[in-house]
């Protein structure tokens, strides 16, 4: 979501080849990305993952989202079955590929009903950032950072095959990409779950 804004096509190139020597292999994107751009920027994401990719689509997982306005347009956003299909077309054009291992609804669209709340909604509360603060000192006690402490932490569940990292920047990946490589114990891991237990009960009002 950074490639395009945050980082030039030189720049998001060269994380997707540290991406790819760290042994990552499932690419996420959305069309309306780079994050933090408006409708002149939307699709220069996959744009520059489509180009990258060329050669070496069947070394990769490739997954991507839409909902976000891609224009003007009021079909031309949301989660219609209209926009949905002329999303895909534009998604698989500018990713240069005939086919997305996964594609998602990025985001709730109120004029489509479903059973979702909005992200920020969802996680951006104080709540939230003190429960980040408290687990600050468990990464400094593991001698790692807190990001390569969540990402082993998501790592060490059996229900999850796969952690969602970005990147502005390829020296990022070094801090992170190591947590495959040693994961945290199981006393760490019941001390992570404990603090964070009230996160699992669910916010679903139904």
């Amino acid at each position: 979501m950074t490639f395009g804004l945050q980082c030039d096509e030189a720049a998001s190139r060269a994380i997707l080849d540290r991406a790819a020597a760290g042994g990552v292999t499932f690419l996420d994107t959305a069309d309306v990305y780079p994050l933090g751009g408006g409708l002149e920027t939307v699709g220069r994401t996959e744009e520059i993952v489509g180009r990258w990719l060329e050669g070496r689509r069947h070394d990769f997982v490739v997954a991507t989202k839409c909902v976000g306005a891609m224009s003007a347009r009021p079909w031309d956003r949301g989660a219609s079955r209209k926009h949905i299909l002329d999303a895909i077309e534009g998604s698989l054009r500018r990713l240069r590929t005939d086919y997305v291992d996964l594609y998602q609804l990025h985001h709730f669209d109120p004029a489509t009903p479903l059973a979702a709340g909005r992200y920020q909604d969802r996680y951006w509360h104080e709540r939230e950032f003190e429960t980040v603060e408290a687990l600050r000192p468990l990464a400094a006690e593991a001698g790692v950072s807190l990001a390569r402490l969540a990402i082993a932490w998501v790592l060490a569940e059996p229900g999850v095959t796969s952690p969602i990292v970005g990147a502005s920047r390829p020296e990022q990946l070094d801090d992170v990409l190591p947590a495959t490589e040693k994961l945290i114990d199981a006393a760490l891991k019941a001390r992570l779950d404990e603090m964070t237990r009230e996160y699992r009960w669910g916010d679903d009002p139904r």
